[in-house]
């Protein structure tokens, strides 16, 4: 009986970031054949079209969430029944540390806090 490569499962895998060597030991083939098969059917092209989806993806989700973390943080910030400067101040320390540093447009905030947010930075600023 004939055994027959599981070029499939192979390109599956690879395209999953699994290396060459690795799946050379795993299907019993040598690196040199599974990358040699992967530059004749385009792998290498497929798995970059593939990343740079996942990154986009990846992206558009980091900045949905991001706007969500920013509206909440602006309503703590932006609250006039909130007297509480602890809360003002996790709320500035929060947009300081989190990396929600992408987005902009003015906000005005309590005594003297506004908050600055535009597509490439995020600060609070202090007129103390």
């Amino acid at each position: 009986m004939k055994h027959t490569t599981a070029w499939n499962k192979i390109k599956a895998e690879y395209l999953q970031g699994v290396t060459p060597k690795e799946l050379a030991q795993k299907y019993h083939l040598k690196a040199k054949q599974i990358s040699d098969k992967a530059n004749e059917e385009k792998w290498v092209a497929e798995k970059a079209k593939i990343s740079e989806n996942v990154r986009s993806d990846v992206q558009n989700r980091i900045k949905d969430l991001t706007n969500q973390a920013l509206e909440a943080l602006c309503d703590v910030i932006n609250d006039p029944e909130c007297e509480n400067k602890d809360k003002v101040s996790a709320a500035r320390a929060i947009l300081d540390v989190s990396g929600l540093k992408s987005l902009k447009q003015d906000i005005s905030g309590i005594e003297g806090v506004s908050v600055v947010i535009n597509r490439e930075a995020v600060q609070v600023e202090s007129n103390n």
